[in-house]
Parts: structure tokens; sequence; C-alpha cells
């Protein structure tokens, strides 16, 4: 049984790492419109 910390727990992880995620990617993104420039 998981304890409702546990789930808050990974429910804020899992948000961190949406965001990490999204961060990451529009950077990449940026970068490579950069270099196309």
């Amino acid at each position: 049984m998981a304890s409702p910390l546990f789930e808050v727990h990974m429910k804020r992880f899992a948000l961190i790492a949406v965001k990490l995620v999204a961060f990451t990617g529009s950077a990449s993104a940026a970068t490579e419109e950069i270099n196309f420039k």
C-alpha cells in the first residue's frame, strides 16, 4: 500500500521530470535554430 505522502512525492517528481524534459527539448530546439541560421 502506498502512503499518501509517497503518492504526493511521486506526483511532484513526475511534474519536475516533465518540466525538465520540456526545458531540455525547448533548449535543444533553440540551439538547432541558432545552428541553422
